[in-house]
Formats: C-alpha cells, structure tokens, sequence
C-alpha cells in the first residue's frame, strides 16, 4: 500500500507516507489504544486486545462491521493524534 519507491498518492501532498516512516494503531472496545509492530500478524493484534484476566471484555473495536486500524506518519501528527485520542477517551 505504500511502496517504499514510487509516486506517493495524491492525497499525500506531503509525501509523509512512506514505508518505514508510518506508525499503525488499534482501537479497542474498552478504549484502550494498541500500537501495532510491523511484524506482528492480525493473530497477535487480537490476542493483544484481549483482556486481561479479571478485567472486563475488552477486544477489536469494529466500525461498521469492520476493523478499523489508523495508518500515520511517524512524530508530530502520531503524537497530536495520540494525545487527541486520550484526551477524547478521558473526557
């Protein structure tokens, strides 16, 4: 999806998304904000959304039923987004 040589998309008129350069994150129903390693496999994305035991039911947040995962660049926009997030869940 982003080749790590080649025209970047149109919408990216920054050429910020890049191979290498993107960070990816999961939601869960609980809130919870789960960040995902580029060699994790859908599997382990799920077993880390999980509960734990004792907590209540947490999982995979689906969004229209489907997964939702936010692709973004590395740095200032992952840290805005980030703490935009907590402080939407906090609130």
């Amino acid at each position: 999806m982003f080749p790590p040589v080649g025209a970047a998309p149109e919408w990216d008129t920054g050429g910020e998304y890049v191979d290498g350069q993107l960070v990816i994150y999961a939601m869960t129903h609980r809130k919870r904000l789960l960040k995902v390693g580029k060699k994790m496999t859908l599997r382990d994305i799920f077993q880390a959304s999980k509960e734990k035991e004792g907590d209540p039911k947490d999982g995979l947040e689906l969004k229209d039923r489907c997964l939702t995962f936010v692709v973004m660049p590395k740095g200032d926009v992952e840290k805005k987004w980030v703490d935009e997030f907590k402080r939407n869940r906090d609130s």
